[in-house]
């Protein structure tokens, strides 16, 4: 049972870093003036990124306290897990593993994801 809520855990703290990425770079990207088209269409999910641009110092704060948030649950799945199965120096296979995971997957994919894409990634995810 142990194994499954770390599992679960760690994917969950994958996730939420993924998107908290994502969406810094894609808010930093968006165009304002297409979310003012669709917003003046009536899509109401354009019309959120906008109030959600008019203060986007303090989203981007919130993000990066999430993302540290998740970084630090996943490290912290990983090494109960590793402690449990009593791998010797459990706390260095955990950066070992954790470092190049984060980087690849919740880091660098998710930010050129949303550097391409980003009108379509921050209305999908807001």
């Amino acid at each position: 049972m142990k194994l499954v809520l770390n599992i679960l855990g760690l994917a969950a703290s994958l996730m939420l870093s993924f998107i908290s990425s994502g969406m810094g770079t894609a808010l930093y990207r968006v165009s304002r003036v297409r979310m003012r088209i669709h917003a003046d269409r009536g899509d109401g999910r354009a019309a959120i990124v906008l109030r959600v641009l008019e203060r986007l110092d303090a989203m981007v704060t919130a993000i990066l306290i999430n993302n540290n948030i998740a970084a630090y649950a996943g490290t912290y799945f990983l090494t109960v897990q590793l402690v449990g199965w009593r791998v010797p120096h459990s706390e260095l296979v955990t950066t070992a593993v954790i470092t190049p995971l984060f980087f690849v997957l919740t880091e660098s994919l998710p930010k050129q994801l949303a550097y391409n894409n980003a009108d379509t990634f921050t209305t999908m995810l807001i």
